[in-house]
């Protein structure tokens, strides 16, 4: 009995093991940002409905005011074939996120997937908003 299991692992290991799957987890890098919204850099992020683009993350971070001190950030690495470092872009409804080389597409509210080729969301970090001091920070 204890046989036939291993024997079946094996063949299941090596049925697995064949399979390639292009959708990869995103590199985990630690991310810590401060943004003060009153520096002209980041005041376009007082406006519910704008975004940036910021460095960190594993390929870049995009920000977006959602609404009243919600802000949203995502990273900017595509799950679809990680190893090819794609980053998506706002497309010009500014609400769905593009990868121009393989073409999935992600809604800028949460991240989530709206079609593919990849078939997980982009990388979303924590966000929190002090509106005394108009500090933004993102972290993991």
């Amino acid at each position: 009995m204890l046989r036939k299991i291993i024997v079946c692992l094996i063949i299941l290991g090596t049925i697995s093991g064949c399979k390639k799957d292009d959708n990869q987890q995103i590199p985990l890098v630690p991310v810590d940002i401060n943004l003060n919204l009153d520096l002209p850099t980041y005041s376009i992020l007082n406006s519910v409905g704008n975004y940036i683009y910021i460095t960190g993350g594993s390929n870049g971070i995009v920000v977006y005011n959602n609404g009243p001190e919600d802000f949203v950030a995502l990273d900017r690495h595509c799950p679809y074939r990680v190893d090819d470092f794609e980053r998506v872009e706002v497309d010009s409804t500014n609400i769905i996120l593009v990868d121009p080389e393989c073409g999935s597409r992600f809604s800028l509210l949460d991240g989530s997937l709206i079609e593919g080729p990849a078939t997980t969301s982009l990388q979303r970090y924590q966000t929190s908003f002090n509106a005394t001091t108009r500090n933004l920070r993102i972290f993991n």
